[in-house]
Order: structure tokens, then sequence, then C-alpha cells
């Protein structure tokens, strides 16, 4: 999201995920369809729909992303949202070259799309591996195992985690932008 901020849903009005400005991430939706909102004010976002199967096989390094997407096949959840990541200077970069592309030269645009998106996912898997460790990417993945569980609570999940809700709530809110 390069400018103001949107949240998408699925078609029945179930909340994903909200985008807040200068964030990006990786979602796995499976087929159907779902609603994006943008907020008043200008809003500027790229989606990029990518095949699983192009990610698993157009290189052996994305081992972190890899393993989600491996995770996400034997899911049942409809669909499924990864951290979001900060847009730094590289990556605005990179989205500014997509860009000066089409402008010049329309027919470069899809070599130079596979190329960059190559970049940024390079760039995410990379930060998916430093997170790996994250409390807030265990406690996302613990709920989405126990989310029928109608005694899951917060008490329940800090006591699981060995932790205080506040730390929980703390954790999950920086990661996801979002509280439990």
């Amino acid at each position: 999201m390069l400018a103001g901020e949107c949240n998408y849903s699925e078609s029945g009005g179930k909340k994903i995920s909200d985008l807040p400005v200068d964030t990006f991430q990786m979602g796995y939706l499976d087929q159907g369809s779902y609603e994006i909102l943008c907020y008043q004010g200008k809003n500027v976002g790229l989606i990029v729909c990518i095949s699983p199967q192009w990610i698993m096989e157009v290189s052996v390094d994305y081992h972190n992303i890899k393993e989600l997407l491996r995770r996400f096949a034997n899911s049942t959840s409809q669909a499924e949202v990864l951290c979001q990541c900060k847009l730094d200077r590289t990556i605005k970069n990179w989205l500014q070259k997509i860009y000066a592309f089409s402008k010049n030269n329309i027919g470069a645009i899809d070599g130079n799309l596979r190329k960059y998106v190559s970049y940024v996912l390079e760039h995410y898997n990379a930060i998916l591996g430093q997170q790996k460790v994250d409390i807030a990417i265990e406690v996302k993945e613990y709920l989405n195992q126990n989310f029928l569980n109608k005694q899951l609570s917060m008490p329940l999940i800090a006591d699981h985690f060995f932790t205080t809700e506040r730390t929980l709530f703390n954790h999950f809110r920086k990661q996801y932008q979002i509280t439990i």
C-alpha cells in the first residue's frame, strides 16, 4: 500500500486484514471472491497475484515462503495473511522502476515485473526467516488451529504461551497491526 489504507475481506464480509500505508504483506487466498475496501482519500496500492506453483518452481531459495505455502495447502482455511512489513526504500525503488518501465516501454513491463516481484519475494522470505521465533506468529498459528474452541480466551492463550495477556496483546498488535 503506497498511499492510504484498505482492508480486505471474504465476500461474506469476514475480515482478512487491514493494510496501512507504507506496508506490504503476502497472503494466501483460495479461489473465490474477495472484497477490498479503500478508505476515503488518496489510495495507491499494488496487488500482484502469483500462482503458488510458480513460487514453488521459480527458486529453491524461498524456504520460508515455501514452508508457509505447504502449510496453507494442508489447511482448511480459505485465507491466510502473513506478517506485514514496512515498505523500505529498496522496495519503493523497485516499485518505481516497474512504474517507470510501464510509461516508457510497455513491452518490457512483463519481464521487469517478474524481476522486481522476485526481488520482493526474496526480501520477504528473509524477513520471514528473521521473524520465525516471534511469539505473535506462534499465537496466530495456535489461533488458526483452535478457533472453534469455545473455551478460547486471552487468559487461556497467555497460559499456554507462559506469558501475560498484555505481552501477547502488544506482540500481536506490533506484528499484525490488529489485536487478538
